[in-house]
């Protein structure tokens, strides 16, 4: 779990705009420390400020010894890096750690990550104790109890987001488990207003804040966005254009993702029950290459509705309908005000999870004869 959470802060380290390596706000850490076992002569340190901005600087290791000065707005998550800095999306940090404001000391041991020892830093404090909470866990550990065990861990880190609104850590710790689809809407909803004012103004709760709007604006109840793409005849396809005339059940998909390949079939079904009663069907496909979108829409007989694509981190429709990844197809049911009527997972293997309030293709076909009076 302490690899997995590691991993998860790391985002918050990548994919970003600009890197800088001078602060024009003065400095309000010192983090002074110490490299054993190690000919690294150069030590990065780096960390985001904000969505667009990551901070990126070095120290030069004299002695086995080290000191970074810096800006943080707010307690958060850091990285360091041996010798260089690896570019956006390239790698991860080697020992990642939790910086605040004001006078810390760290040592470390070069490809040892857990052997990192800070202190000075209260964000860094609740980490640990939430580690030793859990090392009985750890102890033993049994592949058969993995599920039991990563179970335990949870409720160890909702208990802790419960007794310390006033950590820097616990917006972390419900990004976790809200991206990995553990968590439900609601309870991050209710988690991220139970955290204090000042917690709040943090970077990363401001990520998490945004994750939760973006749910929200996707999920049942919510208006569909709206999108206005051509189709895989050259057609501009409006969203809108279905206003106050039809029901259109929107999928998700890539010529990759048919578990089983039972959705084919459910599809052409839901077409020849209801289209004749004001049901219009349209594919969003994530596919790359054209050639290989059009040639499984007609293998697969999917050209008796509306077909377009949008480019994998291209179009950005996939993020705005809150797509995590494929396979499983994902259906969303839209009404005739635009309204989301319910979001619903495809045919998928046993270790993939679909997040809070989505259906299933049963669930979808009763949605829909209950819709049409069938």
């Amino acid at each position: 779990m302490k690899n997995c959470l590691s991993l998860l802060f790391a985002f918050f380290l990548f994919n970003c705009a600009a890197f800088a390596q001078t602060q024009k706000p003065s400095d309000n850490f010192e983090l002074h420390g110490t490299l054993s076992h190690s000919k690294t002569r150069v030590l990065w340190l780096r960390y985001r400020l904000s969505n667009e901005k990551q901070v990126a600087f070095k120290a030069l290791v004299k002695k086995g010894s080290f000191t970074f000065k810096g800006y943080i707005p707010s307690p958060l998550y850091a990285e360091f890096y041996f010798d260089y800095l690896p570019q956006p999306n390239r790698g991860l940090g080697l020992n990642p750690i939790f910086l605040s404001s004001g006078k810390m000391s760290v040592s470390l041991v070069e490809n040892e990550a857990e052997k990192t020892k800070i202190t000075g830093s209260a964000m860094q404090d609740d980490w640990d104790k939430l580690q030793l909470q859990k090392a009985p866990l750890q102890k033993e550990v049994n592949l058969n109890d993995w599920n039991k065990i990563q179970a335990e861990e949870k409720q160890i880190d909702y208990k802790f987001i419960v007794a310390h609104p006033n950590s820097y850590l616990s917006p972390y710790l419900i990004d976790y488990y809200f991206d990995g689809q553990e968590l439900r809407l609601d309870s991050a909803s209710n988690f991220y207003k139970s955290l204090t004012a000042e917690v709040k103004s943090s970077f990363a709760a401001k990520i998490l804040a945004a994750k939760i709007s973006k749910h929200q604006a996707s999920a049942a109840g919510g208006i569909a966005p709206l999108f206005s793409i051509k189709d895989i005849h050259g057609k501009i396809l409006s969203l809108k254009s279905f206003r106050d005339k039809n029901y259109v059940l929107v999928y998700f998909w890539a010529s990759w993702c048919f578990y089983k390949g039972n959705e084919s079939a459910f599809l052409k079904s839901c077409y020849s029950r209801y289209h004749t009663q004001g049901l219009e069907i349209v594919g969003i496909s994530q596919d790359i290459f054209m050639k290989e979108w059009k040639n499984k829409v007609h293998s697969k007989g999917l050209g008796s509705w509306y077909n377009i694509r949008t480019i994998p981190g291209g179009g950005r429709l996939e993020e705005t309908y809150n797509i995590k990844s494929m396979p499983p197809m994902v259906l969303v049911l839209i009404d005739k005000e635009g309204k989301i009527m319910g979001r619903y997972f495809g045919e998928h293997p046993d270790w993939i999870h679909k997040t809070d309030n989505e259906g299933t293709l049963d669930d979808l076909d009763r949605m829909l004869a209950k819709t049409f009076g069938l």
